[in-house]
């Protein structure tokens, strides 16, 4: 595994043009995030996990947890593996009661959705960190790392909090 480095989900955002919602994957210990655009609908999961908050009534995400939890199935991580015409891929790893390893194709933000909900790794493979086009999507509004942290920090406060 040592082609995969492990990630956090930072924040979700939004794209200044288009408005699309965007998460954010960051690592610091190896000082690199990875911007991965995604539906409103997984944004708004996200964000609501991010906050340690729950819908009233289980969604669909929560609906699968259930069942891989039922069938006595566990999430053993997710690996974001490779990136193409602007598309990431994901495979989701479960592991049954016999310890034997299957592995299903997922869209990242899905993926990152249950990984977060069951405690699972997010790993994201080598060659996307090589390909990543963060330095372009980001140039503007960070310098260097200490600019990124206190950008992420910001996104993440509630907006009654943020100083005018």
């Amino acid at each position: 595994m040592s082609d995969f480095v492990e990630v956090k989900l930072s924040c979700i955002t939004f794209e200044n043009i288009s408005k699309s919602p965007v998460m954010i994957l960051h690592s610091k210990e190896e000082h690199f995030f990875i911007p991965i655009w995604i539906g409103h609908y997984e944004a708004q999961v996200l964000y609501y996990q991010l906050r340690g908050e729950a819908f009233p009534r289980p969604l669909s995400h929560d609906l699968i947890v259930s069942i891989i939890k039922e069938a006595d199935l566990k999430v053993t991580k997710l690996l974001i593996t490779r990136l193409e015409e602007s598309t990431y891929y994901a495979e989701l790893f479960l592991q049954n009661s016999k310890q034997k390893e299957i592995s299903m194709d997922c869209r990242p933000s899905d993926g990152v959705i249950l990984a977060l909900k069951t405690g699972a790794p997010i790993l994201v493979s080598a060659e996307i960190i090589a390909a990543s086009s963060q330095d372009d999507y980001f140039g503007n509004i960070c310098n260097d790392e200490l600019d990124f942290m206190r950008w992420l920090e910001m996104l993440n406060q509630d907006p009654d909090e943020i100083e005018h």
